[in-house]
């Protein structure tokens, strides 16, 4: 009996300890199962992306978030684009002025001029993005964007492909020096498009390997005005900027200033331009200055002259016309070499200086000129203006050469901001005796 009950004990002590050691792998299979299943949803939660950000029109709030969501240790500050302050206005002639006094000890310092600013020396070398605001107190108001001295590489330009286009009244964009290459000029066309009321680009200093320029102003473009001044251009980019102009195919119907002054063209350039130039009847201003065009790219340059006065004028719409006219103004104030478009018709403004022009091309520049001249004495059925300036000096020919003179004395009164001498009093009393 002893040994019965003995044997009954051990087996319930046994079973006993099995269901213990089930027990205990159950629960270490539920910690082990709650254990993966956070770290699930803490991989999870890592791998979900953010939600993208849907840009608002104010450009300073979308560009700091995105260069956030890009990552950027560095962000260029936003600040708006300083102006020269104005001058204090002329002194009233009624007024009085008094005499400068000696100061006594005690009274208060003169205030400081205010006809300048000053900023901390590091301030002003940091990278900026400059903004120009029709009205300083929207911020959805940017209408300029001005970028000089530093590099825009790939991740600044996909911050501004999202955060450019949902600026609507964005009508000028200067990169200066930005350090373009072929991939980011392709990306910044590509943003140029979509912002529709996108005027003015100047990517002056920049120079890129592939000279794709030509992708800015396609047959779509909506640009009035580009500069691209010192950016290596060689005869290569006028072939493609030649052939977005016009080809028998296709022409561009918006641009009317293009600046390639600075670049490296020559006369096989100057060739693909005129190529591109006989078919465009939009271009109205265009500089070629400091580059190397000889007598032979003259000449082609020359023979589009007549044969534009002589064809028909597309109608520019009136946002091209609005932007015209302010980069001709602000032309004419800097260095008084623009053209203005009169209320005949159509003129064109050709600035050749610069380059190493000789008698040669003077020849062509002249026939061309007086060719144009006769066909608008006589009423040529398109009524254009034709020719209204040309800027012909530092080439090869002396300042009191023949011909040049000749050029000067019948482009001087064609020139739009030509003001005749005044008459002497003499002349004018007699004028008006004879009646002349």
């Amino acid at each position: 009996m002893d040994q019965k009950r003995g044997a009954e004990k051990f087996r319930s002590i046994a079973r006993k300890v099995k269901m213990g050691k089930k027990l205990e792998r159950v629960m270490k299979g539920d910690r082990g199962g709650t254990t993966s299943a956070t770290s699930q949803d803490t991989t999870d939660l890592d791998n979900k992306t953010p939600e993208p950000y849907n840009c608002i029109g104010d450009f300073e709030a979308d560009y700091l978030e995105l260069c956030t969501r890009a990552g950027l240790t560095e962000i260029p500050q936003v600040a708006p684009r300083p102006h020269r302050p104005e001058p204090p206005p002329p002194p009233d002639p009624k007024e009085k002025v008094e005499e400068p006094t000696t100061p006594t000890p005690g009274e208060p310092e003169e205030p400081l001029p205010t006809t300048y600013t000053t900023s901390n020396k590091f301030d002003f070398f940091r990278p900026k993005v400059q903004v120009e605001l029709e009205k300083p107190e929207d911020k959805k108001s940017m209408t300029e964007i001005y970028i000089r001295g530093w590099k825009v590489d790939q991740r600044y330009m996909d911050v501004f492909r999202l955060c450019l286009p949902a600026a609507d009244k964005l009508h000028t964009i200067d990169l200066w020096n930005v350090g373009l290459t072929d991939n980011t000029l392709a990306q910044f066309s590509a943003v140029a498009s979509q912002c529709l009321n996108l005027r003015t680009v100047k990517l002056d200093g920049n120079p890129v390997p592939g000279e794709g320029f030509h992708q800015l102003i396609g047959e779509d473009s909506m640009i009035v005005s580009m500069s691209l001044r010192s950016c290596k251009i060689s005869d290569k980019g006028a072939l493609l900027i030649g052939k977005a102009l016009s080809t028998v195919k296709t022409r561009n119907q918006s641009l009317c200033v293009l600046n390639l002054n600075s670049n490296l063209i020559t006369d096989v350039g100057a060739c693909h331009l005129s190529n591109g130039l006989r078919m465009n009847r939009t271009l109205l201003i265009l500089s070629v200055a400091n580059n190397a065009i000889g007598d032979e790219g003259a000449k082609q340059l020359g023979e589009p002259i007549p044969k534009r006065s002589e064809s028909r004028d597309r109608p520019m719409s009136q946002s091209s016309r609005s932007q015209l006219d302010k980069s001709v103004a602000k032309s004419g104030r800097s260095s008084s070499k623009a053209k203005k478009k009169d209320d005949k018709g159509k003129g064109k403004d050709d600035k050749k200086k610069g380059n190493k022009i000789g008698e040669a091309g003077l020849k062509a520049l002249l026939k061309g000129i007086q060719y144009q001249i006769t066909l608008t004495t006589l009423g040529s059925r398109s009524g254009g203006t034709g020719l209204m300036r040309l800027s012909l000096q530092k080439n090869g020919f002396p300042p009191d050469h023949e011909l040049y003179t000749k050029i000067q004395e019948l482009m001087v009164t064609r020139d739009p901001l030509y003001k005749p001498p005044a008459k002497s009093p003499d002349e004018d009393s007699i004028s008006q005796t004879t009646g002349v």
